[in-house]
This record gives structure tokens, sequence and C-alpha cells, in this order.
């Protein structure tokens, strides 16, 4: 095995410890094989037993690791053949003893059983380790193949009652797994020929489980499977290819996804200290497949299919959050569930069906340009959202701590200054904590180490949606819904870069309000509520180096198609209530002490494009109608590159502009109306915004130093593109400036109407003062 264990080789290791154990050994006499015709009459089924029965009345203890099967698997190849060789033949002539097929152990622990896998994490010892108030193993061993190949298989069945998972990550670690009843069944097929392929089927099965999942998890796994797979291989002969499946079949299931922010954990899997989303259903049906079949490959792949249905999406937060005390369903349960040990939380997102699957490829080399990768396509229907703003900020923590900058978790109890920065008083609850020393490298977690990047990839889509807007800032009483037939989500993140796709097709506004629906009938029938018939949301985020890699550049592209259909002031007024509690939401204050102070502001690049096809909308109360039109649609654009003048732009250009007041002539017909009032317009708002903070010189020193090595910002090395303009400048003292036709034609092409930046011996931005000269402002 590995050489670590080997230079251990004095060291006792223990593999069990039973403080009281009965055994029980049997093995029939067997009779002779009868003949029936011509053949010989022997049936496995019936053959001789040979059975070993453990029985352990005290809480019993297993250590089995990696180190400890490589012993296993030398012991047992002393008495049956290894599965690279060939199976051996057995003779059942007629007359010759019945053999046994099977040899089958039984071991019952009545008063627990304590499983501890130790293992190597790096130059770490680390160990997973389960215990079970009680425990039922199952062992049967085929000694020889007859007729069915398929029956040629090891079977394991292990039975546990109300078991704990647990491991050694950090010194205040809860458990990782608890279930009420966990039951794992092993198919480890054999081989008949030398060097034949084998299927090893890993069964599970659970009722109520609960599972705790960081990145870290992630790590401890990934080096179990390579200390259980390090052992030496002498050569291609003795190499088994072997094709794992993890079959799991869960009910009532729970998944829990830390969310704190910057990752920082108090007390890993502790849910009064921690934020959690937490993925649940009442059933989950997955299938993953783990093929070894070539001789040490360097590149693996993991392919996974998940069926689930029930789905819910919630998040909990700790209890000394504002947002869990103000807000009353977040510690409510789900009582249609019917289930008592459901947990506590805002549920953010429901579906009735959920099918997810997709391949995991990862290298076991540090291969140069080759990234590890994931892709996960994702289907569900019948889905109901709720959108409030901390359910998005939070959602963009399980980004970050799972793939984006922030993999690794930070455990305060291990920083005495770090713990101490974040004390909360009792009074008021208010935070003291070292700023100017929170940002200190001693803070920050270590380089992680050199290996592949890695590609995130999500597709989703989603039929029979439903958006729910809630109108109150810690309630769901009153919510607008929008109703989404279809739509999908388009998701990549890499090292360098975040790509994330959004499109919707005929969306609609819901009356929920009666008092809208009556508002809507009081001059005829029901008018036809607003609708949009598609829109396209396109993100795209750049990010810098390792290891801190922030972003630096973010540009939005929104595309909305024609609205059109009837609203009411009420329902206009409730949804910009949501809106401006979303944004209070977003930006979370209160409960955003980590974020406020251990994060540096940066002076990224922020551009944002908004194009409008058409709006017609209808907006009534109780006595008229008024009527807006934008037949030639929007743009909205905005950028925060920072001038000497000002530090962002906004510019929002309607070609035309209609607007008309209706009134009925009778209060009891709709059949003809006057027009009380009327405008028509077409305009062009250029706004400039002058913040404090970063410089243009800083604000430029900071996306050279970013983009310095994907170099993907044109403007920021055009001088070292342009040979020319380099030569030239180095001869003339003063800036070279583009020529007013030149500047005209650049800003018509660029996307990001920003712009055209002279070229400056000291690296500073330089510009225009706004969009627009003096004669077009006249």
């Amino acid at each position: 095995g590995l050489y670590r264990y080997r230079n251990q080789s004095l060291q006792k290791q223990e593999f069990f410890n039973f403080p009281v154990i009965n055994i029980q050994y049997y093995s029939d006499v067997a009779g002779p094989i009868e003949k029936k015709g011509d053949v010989s009459n022997y049936n496995p089924l019936f053959a001789p037993q040979f059975k070993i029965s453990i029985s352990c009345t005290q809480t019993a203890t297993i250590h089995y690791g990696p180190f400890i099967n490589r012993h296993r698997a030398k012991i047992q190849t002393f008495f049956f053949p290894p599965d690279y060789q060939g199976s051996r033949s057995q003779n059942l002539k007629a007359g010759t003893p019945r053999p046994a097929s099977t040899l089958d152990i039984e071991a019952n622990f009545l008063e627990g059983l304590k499983i501890i896998v130790p293992f190597q994490d790096g130059e770490k010892n680390a160990k997973f380790e389960i215990t079970s108030e009680k425990a039922t193993i199952k062992y049967s061993q085929p000694q020889f193949c007859y007729d069915n190949i398929e029956n040629f298989k090891t079977s394991i069945d292990v039975t546990l009652n109300r078991c704990k998972g647990f491991t050694n990550a950090t010194e205040n670690e809860l458990p990782f797994l608890i279930s009420n009843e966990l039951k794992i069944k092993l198919h480890l097929h054999h081989s008949i020929k030398w060097n034949g392929p084998v299927d090893w089927k890993f069964n599970f099965y659970s009722n109520q489980i609960k599972l705790f999942l960081v990145n870290r998890y992630f790590g401890l796994f990934k080096s179990l499977a390579n200390d259980w797979s390090a052992e030496n291989v002498a050569s291609l002969p003795h190499f088994i290819p072997v094709r794992y499946f993890l079959n799991l079949h869960f009910s009532h299931f729970e998944l829990f996804l830390n969310v704190n922010e910057k990752n920082i954990i108090k007390k890993l899997n502790d849910l009064d200290e921690n934020a959690h989303y937490i993925l649940g259903g009442t059933y989950l049906d997955a299938t993953i497949q783990i093929p070894f079949e070539k001789f040490q490959p360097v590149k693996k792949e993991i392919i996974f299919d998940i069926q689930g249905q029930g789905i819910y999406f919630k998040l909990k937060l700790p209890r000394d959050s504002s947002i869990f005390e103000h807000c009353q369903y977040m510690h409510d349960q789900i009582e249609a569930s019917g289930t008592k040990d459901v947990s506590e939380g805002a549920q953010a997102i429901s579906a009735y069906r959920l099918s997810l699957n997709g391949v995991y490829t990862y290298h076991t080399k540090l291969v140069t340009n080759v990234m590890d990768s994931i892709k996960i396509y994702i289907s569900t229907n019948q889905v109901l959202a709720t959108f409030h703003g901390f359910f998005i900020r939070y959602l963009l923590y399980l980004k970050d701590n799972y793939f984006g900058a922030h993999t690794q978790f930070v455990d305060p109890s291990n920083n005495s200054q770090l713990s101490q920065q974040f004390s909360r008083s009792t009074v008021d609850d208010v935070i003291r904590v070292d700023i100017e020393n929170l940002n200190s490298p001693s803070l920050n977690p270590p380089e992680p180490e050199k290996r592949n990047g890695f590609e995130a990839y999500v597709f989703w889509e989603v039929s029979e949606g439903t958006v729910r807007l809630p109108v109150g800032l810690y309630d769901s009483d009153i919510v607008e819904s929008i109703i989404v037939p279809k739509f999908f989500i388009e998701f990549r993140n890499v090292p360098t870069a975040l790509d994330f796709y959004l499109k919707l097709e005929s969306v609609s506004l819901q009356m929920d309000n009666k008092k809208d629906q009556s508002s809507l009938r009081k001059f005829g029938s029901l008018r036809v509520p607003i609708s949009l018939n598609h829109l396209t949301l396109r993100m795209y985020n750049m990010y810098g180096p390792l290891p801190q890699k922030p972003t630096y550049r973010s540009q939005m592209n929104v595309q909305l198609g024609s609205l059109i259909g009837h609203t009411t002031i009420p329902q206009l007024f409730n949804l910009g209530t949501w809106a401006s509690n979303f944004g209070y939401h977003i930006s979370d204050r209160d409960n955003a002490a980590a974020g406020r102070l251990s994060s540096e502001k940066t002076p990224c690049w922020d551009s944002l494009n908004l194009n409008f096809d058409k709006l017609i909308v209808n907006i009534w109360d109780e006595t008229s109608v008024t009527e807006l039109s934008i037949g030639e649609g929007l743009t909205v654009k905005r950028s925060n590159l920072i001038r000497d003048t000002f530090s962002s732009k906004t510019r929002i250009h309607i070609p035309q502009i209609n607007g008309r007041q209706l009134v009925p002539k009778s209060t009891n017909s709709s059949s003809s109306w006057i027009e009380i009032g009327s405008f028509s317009s077409a305009f062009e708002i250029n706004m400039h915004g002058k913040q404090p903070g970063f410089t243009e010189a800083e604000q430029f020193t900071f996306l050279r130093d970013q983009d310095r090595e994907e170099r993907r910002i044109f403007f920021l090395w055009e001088e070292e593109y342009d040979v020319e303009a380099v030569a030239s400048s180095e001869n003339d003292e003063e800036e070279e400036v583009l020529s007013d036709e030149e500047r005209n034609q650049v800003e018509e092409d660029s996307d990001d109407f920003e712009e055209v930046k002279v070229r400056s011996r000291t690296g500073s931005l330089k510009g225009s003062e706004g969009f627009l000269t003096a004669n077009d402002m006249t």
C-alpha cells in the first residue's frame, strides 16, 4: 500500500473491539450428489449450509479502512482466487459429496455498533465514523460459479437503526448524517475469466435521512478513494476492471447546504448557528455509475441520474438573524407533509417532480490547459417559487461556497483573533470587531494547492412555473403572481468567468387580488392581464487571477419583448412595494456582518444594456382607464467606468411615448369612451453620478492588474497591440487623441457605449465628459 503505512509497520492497528461476543459455527454433513437421468442433480438453493453466526450484547467497534482492507484482501486471496484470475471449477459429478454453495456470516449487534473508517488526507489522519443504536450485518461468499454468472457474487447486507455519521474535519462538529433507518445492500460480482469486467452494486435505502454537505466533505471522500485505491499494481495482468453502481432510494430526505457569508462556520452542521439551504422531498431515486474499466486512466467520469417527487428548497437561518426573528414562516414546519421530522425554514421553491442527470469528469494528474468539470441537466414541472430578496442573496452565497471563491470554510474557533472579532454583545446585538486588522493575511485561508481548473455547467428547464412576489417585508400574506408556462436557465462557471443565460416565454401577471379583478370588471368582462411574450437575460462576469479571483468586469444584457395588457393602480403599487423590499433584503445590512467588515470593495467595471421592444398597458382605477404606449420601445444603458468628472453614467432613450386617459360615457356601459387628456413625447435622458471612492487611475490599475493574464478588455492593452502607436507616443510629448470622426465611429460600434480612451503615457483613462455635445443638448 502507501509508503506511509509501510513506514508505520511496527505500530499495531486495531481491527475490531467486541467486549462480549457469542459465536456459533456449523456446517452440514453433505451427502452425495444424486443422478437424475444422465446428468447430476445439484441445486445450489438446497445446498448444505456453511454458516457463522455472531452476536454481541455490548457496544462494539469496527475499524475498517484502506490499510485493513488490503490485509483482508490478502487473507481472502488465500482461500478464494482473486478477481483478476479465472474462477475455479467445481466437481459436480454424481456420487461426489454435495458442496456448500456459499459461506454465510451473520453478525447482530444488539446494543449498538460504531464503524470507524480511518484514512490519510494528505499528511493528516482523517476518519469517518458511523454510530448505530442497533445493527445487523450479513455476509454471503460464493464458493464457486454454477449455471448463472449473475448469481456468482458476494452479497453484504447492513442494517443500521438510528444511525449518525461524523468526521474529524473540525473540533466542534455535529453529525453530517442522521437517519432513522439505513440499509446498505452490496452485490459484488466475480468474473469467471482472467481480467474479466465485474460490476459492484451498492444499494442504499433510508427513511427520514438528513445529510449535511460542505466542500470539505468532497475533499475527504476524494482522499478516501485515493487512499483506498493506492495499492501498487504490479502489472496489467493483475488489474481488475470494475464498474461501480450506487443506487440511492430515500424517502423523506433532506440535504443541507451551508450558505454562511464567506463560508465562515462557527460550529459545523449546527442549524442554530449557521445558515443552510435545505433540499428535501418525499422520495428520491438516484443512480450513480463510476466506471474503472481502464488501467490507470488519467481521465475519469462519474455518471449520475436522479429522480425525485415532492421536492422543496428551503432557507434556514440562524436564530440570531433578524430575518429569522421577524419572518414568521421562517421557523414554521411544513405541516402539509405530515412528517414531524421535516426541518423548519422558509420555502423558496417547490416542485412536483424533479429529473436531474449529468456527468462529473476529473483527472488523476495535474494536466495543463485541462479542467475538471461537472455538467448537470435539470428538468422540473409544477414549480412554485417565492422571490424574497434574501432568497437570492443566500443563493449567491451558495454559489460562492461550493463553486466560487470561498470553497474552503473558515472555522473562527481555530483562530482566536478571528473569533474575538466576530464576538457579539448581549445588548442590542452590537457587533464588536477590529475592522483594520480583519483583512490581515493571517486571517485569510491558506493558498490552495495547485490543481486542475474546475468548470460547472447547469442547464435547468422548468414547465408550469409560478413566481410569487410577496408584498410584505417579512411575510407572504399578500402576493402578486407571475405565470411562466416554460423557461430555462443556463449557467457556466469557470476559473476565469461566469456566464448566465435566462429565457422566458409568454409570461403573464395574474390577478390574485379580488379588488383588482373587480376594477377590471367594472366596465364589462374581465380584461386580459399584462403579458410579456419573451424575456432574455445574459450576464457575464470576469474573474481575476488566483487565489482571490475578484470580479473585475460585469456585464448584463436584458432583452424584453412586447408587454401588452391591463392592470390596476393597486397592483402597480404592490409591485413597487415588492421591488423596494426586494432591494432591501438583497443588501441585508442588518445581518451582513461578515460581508460588510471582511470584504474589501473593488472598483469593478459594471455595465447594463436593456432593450424593450414594445409596451402597451391600460391602467384601470374605479372611474377611468389610462393608456400608456411605447410603440418603438426603449433603451437603457448604464456603466460605472470612472472619469475625471463622474463615476457612473446612465442613458435612457425613448423614441416615442404616448398616453391618454379615458372615461366611459355611461357607468353601465363601456361601449363608448371620452378622452379627457393625452400627451405625446420622445426624449433621451443622460445622467452622470459622482460617488466618493476610487479614482480613474485606481480603477485603471485594478482592471489592468486583474486582466493581465487573460487580456479580455482590449482598450487596456491597445498600446501593446499597436506597435506604431507606441512608437509614435514615445516621440511625441503630447497625448494622441482620436479624431472626431474616429470617435463617433467607435461610439456607434461599441455595445457598452463606452467613451473612446486616448492613449496616455501615464496610464489613466481619458474621455469626454458626457454623451452629447453642446449642440446636441441645444
